[in-house]
């Protein structure tokens, strides 16, 4: 099965949609969040940062960066799809 993502750019808006909701849902669970604060508590960074988050999705890493550590980041994707649910999510 190819790989949905290596041109999601692409892929309809409908999928790409559908994608960005899965991609939202997935960073909801509880197990998903406990990892992903516990991978960002390795990171050994100042607050106010800058990160760069390649391939960020809907943002929902970018999100707990901002929320979490007062990282200032950019985010990019190539789907615009995704950048736009990033930035709506994001303000």
């Amino acid at each position: 099965m190819p790989d949905l993502y290596a041109t999601i750019a692409d892929t309809d808006r409908a999928t790409q949609d559908r994608l960005a909701d899965v991609l939202e849902l997935r960073a909801s669970d509880s197990q998903q969040q406990a990892m992903l604060r516990a991978y960002l508590s390795e990171i050994d960074l100042a607050p106010g940062a800058k990160a760069l988050e390649i391939g960020c999705g809907t943002g929902a890493v970018s999100r707990a960066l901002v929320e979490w550590r007062n990282f200032e980041v950019t985010g990019v994707d190539p789907s615009p799809v995704f950048v736009a649910r990033a930035q709506e999510l994001g303000n």
